[in-house]
């Protein structure tokens, strides 16, 4: 289980479909295990661009969701999806 201070989500890791995009982009890097600095620097985004998507404070542009998706190795519907009950 992953713990946030804010939140505590029940979810492994391999189900990262919760609902949000921003959820969802935290739950792919964290199974990728990479660290927000790491997916900055590969995509070409900013630090803070990261953390505002994965906080749901910004929404991705699709340009931004193709590059993010691209470097997960997933699609961008992978990251835009809802889990299903």
């Amino acid at each position: 289980m992953i713990k946030n201070s804010v939140h505590e989500s029940k979810l492994r890791l391999g189900d990262y479909m919760y609902g949000s995009i921003g959820m969802n982009l935290k739950m792919i890097r964290l199974k990728k295990r990479q660290t927000q600095k790491h997916v900055a620097e590969s995509t070409g985004l900013s630090f803070r661009t990261i953390s505002c998507y994965e906080r749901n404070i910004n929404i991705p542009k699709r340009s931004n969701l193709e590059k993010l998706a691209e470097f997960y190795g997933v699609s961008v519907e992978e990251i835009s999806e809802k889990i299903k009950e």
